[in-house]
Parts: structure tokens; C-alpha cells; sequence
């Protein structure tokens, strides 16, 4: 779940919607009394955005590299 996710969460709970995950079923909404499910909720999220971290500075070095021995490294060959 990235950071842009959450506040569409809220808004869908808000109005009776439901979330599901392709992977894991339906996105339960946080409940004042289950604390566990709303940590690894936003564990979930914390993860996703090292994931999407990782991924971005993985293409720049990549494109970074490629610029370095004179190559094309952005988008589609010109």
C-alpha cells in the first residue's frame, strides 16, 4: 500500500465501500480494539514504500550508468 492508498481507505470505509487485495482478500477497517491489525496495516504500507524506494533508485543508478558509456537512458530510443 503506498501513502496515497490510506486516505482512499478512509473515504471508502466512510461510505460502507469495501478494499480487497488481490493477494490477501478484503482490507478489514481499523477497530479501536484490534490495535495489532492496524499495526501490521501500516507495516504493510511501510514495506511498500521501501519496495517502490528501492525500485526507483535501482532505475536511476541504472539510467545513471547507461548516461556514463553514452547511451540512450530515457524512455523510448529517439
Amino acid at each position: 500500500m503506498h501513502g496515497i492508498v490510506a486516505p482512499n481507505l478512509a473515504q471508502c470505509w466512510k461510505h460502507g465501500g469495501r478494499a480487497f487485495m488481490a493477494d490477501q482478500g478484503e482490507i478489514l477497517p481499523d477497530d479501536p480494539e484490534d490495535t495489532m491489525r492496524t499495526a501490521m496495516r501500516q507495516m504493510m504500507g511501510v514495506f511498500a514504500q521501501l519496495d517502490r524506494s528501492m525500485t526507483v533508485a535501482k532505475l536511476r543508478r541504472g539510467r545513471r550508468i547507461k548516461g556514463e558509456k553514452g547511451q540512450y537512458a530515457y524512455g523510448p530510443p529517439p
